[in-house]
């Protein structure tokens, strides 16, 4: 029995629990993103040497200030509606209204906890849990978490979160100033392929195929010209 025992793996396989080979491949993912998160983590409060707190205090407030002075104001919804309201040939203005609304709670985040931060490391507000998590994401140029719950997903470090952001903010301007279209960059919102609801999209001409040519004078209809006779 003993011998038996012995002969046992260490780590038993997955499907000796009943579970699929690739569940050993999301096991060690999960332990390696958790141990290089440790020595992120661990790097980063350790630098600096005997001042490494106010080194990384300072290394805080100056991200932070960067922030929010490359930070742009949330989109003027009530403009935007009003300028690409919602048309049955232009599906893609309630795509731009939807995305906008998207980012304008991301940059309200991100605003929020920014300005807190920099008054908690004045001395001048009190550091919750989420603040200080958030304190700590920065420090080791991170996102914070908060931000990642509003945020679209991604996997880049601060640095290259930021400037991804940036530009994605800079593609919705442009689509406003502009009328950009379908053809832009796809991946600048929020979710990374823009998928547009099939009640957006022009279906069969609701007229009888003898009257399309009366449909298309007087309606404008698009899909009026590929009517087929009902």
């Amino acid at each position: 029995m003993l011998a038996a025992l012995d002969a046992l793996p260490v780590l038993p396989a997955p499907e000796a629990f009943g579970l699929h080979a690739n569940a050993d491949i999301a096991k060690d993912q999960s332990d390696t993103a958790t141990l290089f998160a440790s020595l992120l983590a661990a790097g980063g409060a350790a630098r600096g040497g005997g001042g490494g707190s106010s080194d990384v205090e300072l290394r805080v407030a100056a991200t932070v200030a960067q922030c929010m002075a490359a930070l742009p104001p949330n989109f003027d919804l009530e403009a935007v509606q009003l300028r690409f309201p919602v048309r049955y040939e232009e599906s893609m203005n309630t795509v731009l209204a939807q995305e906008m609304v998207r980012f304008n709670r991301l940059l309200s985040v991100m605003r929020q906890s920014l300005q807190s931060i920099d008054l908690a490391i004045r001395g001048l507000l009190v550091m919750s849990a989420d603040l200080e998590a958030a304190y700590l994401s920065i420090s080791v140029n991170q996102v914070p978490a908060m931000w990642g719950r509003a945020s679209y997903p991604s996997l880049k470090p601060l640095g290259s979160y930021l400037d991804d952001l940036y530009r994605r903010l800079r593609m919705l301007d442009d689509w406003c100033a502009q009328e950009f279209g379908v053809g832009g960059w796809g991946q600048g919102s929020v979710h990374l392929a823009v998928q547009i609801p099939k009640s957006l999209t022009p279906g069969p001409c609701p007229q009888p195929s003898g009257t399309r040519a009366a449909c298309r004078r007087s309606t404008g209809c698009p899909a009026s010209s590929s009517c087929s006779p009902s």
